[in-house]
């Protein structure tokens, strides 16, 4: 990876290719999302938490296969979902550090040996006379809400660790002869802690829409038997 502060005299004539498929490193089992993503999520994929193997940290996560490298709603060059987690949309792109101690704004940056760039196929960056493209200027929309969305999510599960409503749970279906496949290492929340939050707790989660979030997540713990399916017709 070489991320580049994102600049037009250095940058002007790259494209990004927005394409699909393993190519552009789509083919992981899990993905980080962030809880305002969770409304459209839930409909398509189980979104659960996963322990940060460096940080130990809980990261929100959805869940995409079974096994390193299998992306069960990756088919080639299109992807099994009307939504795509926007850690796919931003790529090659990132929010860096500030501009300066004086401008505290956050800097974009681009990881200019990703494979989705390149200087003939794609979205320009930059138009021909240096300002960003319409396209670029979704991207850093997009990646505000992400760097927000990030923070939000991280003060949200660090209320549900506060009132010990993430538990570590198993998921097991079945294979196409019948074995069981699972997933270690994941947690969601637990229904018995949930029921014994008092009025006040409840009414907090409501008026933070945590109760929402809360509920989305359970839902969308039954597409792991869409994945499982989709698994065995693989095999």
């Amino acid at each position: 990876m070489a991320q580049q502060i994102l600049d037009p005299s250095k940058h002007k004539r790259l494209k990004i290719n927005t394409g699909h498929g393993e190519t552009f490193g789509e083919n992981t089992h899990f993905l980080p999302v962030v809880a305002d993503e969770l409304r459209f999520l839930c409909i398509e994929y189980p979104i659960c938490f996963l322990k940060d193997s460096r940080t130990g940290k809980f990261v929100l996560n959805a869940i995409l296969g079974f096994n390193k490298g299998e992306n069960l709603y990756l088919d080639g060059d299109t992807w099994r979902a009307q939504y795509i987690p926007m850690h796919i949309q931003r790529q090659p792109f990132f929010i860096g550090g500030v501009k300066s101690d004086s401008d505290k704004r956050s800097v974009v940056t681009l990881d200019t040996d990703h494979p989705r760039v390149n200087e003939n196929d794609g979205n320009s960056i930059f138009t021909d006379d240096g300002k960003p493209t319409e396209y670029l200027m979704r991207i850093q929309k997009l990646l505000s809400s992400l760097n927000l969305g990030t923070q939000k999510t991280g003060e949200f599960i660090e209320v549900l660790l506060t009132h010990g409503l993430i538990e570590q749970i198993r998921v097991t279906v079945k294979d196409a002869d019948n074995k069981a496949l699972g997933f270690d290492g994941i947690y969601s929340i637990s229904e018995t802690k949930l029921k014994t939050l008092s009025d006040d707790v409840i009414l907090e989660f409501q008026s933070k829409e945590y109760l929402q979030a809360i509920h989305l997540l359970l839902v969308s713990m039954g597409h792991f038997q869409k994945l499982g399916r989709w698994h065995k017709e693989k095999v």
